[in-house]
């Protein structure tokens, strides 16, 4: 989808819908695999989880938290942009209220360190608000009996629950009313520019095994130099024609 931002520049919006994760067909590395190379490629990447946060789902978002501690050597900045946690079937209302403010608190609760959690678990939560611009965490409530039971519903908005509508419409709000281009390394990536990093990645996922963290920054620094050198040679090209055109149209 092509959007008009607020400075008159043309956003390409890519949506992209990874296979589910946490099933009994996917192994532990083929979900850290998905997460990963979905959060290098997105601006705003959104976790979906039932219910609840499980604890042993924290160990999916540990690839991102190594990955930030080699990135922030060479900057301050965060190297991931938004992470969404979007909890469905949300049954604790009176707890923690849907939406985003119910939200914050579970999440601002859940996040909290104690001497009871594993070192690993600790050095998760952490790292994680270090590892995204903004972690947000959105509770979803039930779309309905019609939706979830009867195997002829066919997408009709008046069998959904109208709590369900009005969190939709209050996600779907939040999500795009302010559209950030992707970046990397605190620079923006244009399409064509981010078709590499992704091909960069693909190659280092390739395999058997999960890449470490350092490898896939050393290869994003890589990636992003090259684009660099392209983007001034560019420049170069174009101001040298410049002002060869204006010597021509001097004589």
């Amino acid at each position: 989808f092509l959007h008009d931002s607020r400075n008159d520049e043309k956003l390409a919006i890519y949506i992209m819908d990874t296979q589910g994760l946490f099933d009994h067909r996917t192994t532990t590395a083929d979900n850290s695999k998905i997460f990963s190379l979905s959060t290098l490629i997105s601006s705003v990447q959104i976790l979906n989880l039932f219910n609840v946060i499980q604890e042993n789902q924290l160990q999916y978002l540990q690839f991102a938290t190594e990955y930030a501690r080699y990135a922030s050597v060479d900057s301050d900045q965060s190297p991931f942009q938004n992470l969404l946690i979007l909890i469905r079937d949300w049954n604790s209302p009176s707890e923690y209220p849907f939406g985003l403010r119910g939200g914050k608190s579970y999440l601002d609760e859940f996040l909290e360190i104690s001497d009871h959690q594993s070192r690993e678990l600790q050095n998760v939560r952490k790292y994680l608000r270090s590892s995204f611009e903004k972690l947000e965490c959105f509770l979803m409530p039930h779309p309905g009996k019609k939706v979830a039971t009867d195997r002829n519903y066919d997408g009709r908005w008046d069998d959904i629950d109208e709590d369900f509508l009005t969190m939709m419409n209050e996600l779907f709000e939040h999500l795009f009313k302010k559209l950030k281009p992707k970046n990397i390394n605190g620079n923006p990536v244009r399409p064509d520019e981010l078709v590499v990093f992704i091909n960069s990645y693909i190659q280092n996922f390739n395999n058997d095994s999960t890449p470490q963290p350092n490898s896939i920054y050393e290869s994003t620094l890589e990636n992003q130099f090259r684009i660099l050198v392209a983007k001034s040679i560019d420049i170069y090209i174009d101001t040298v024609s410049q002002n060869d055109a204006e010597l021509k149209s001097e004589q």
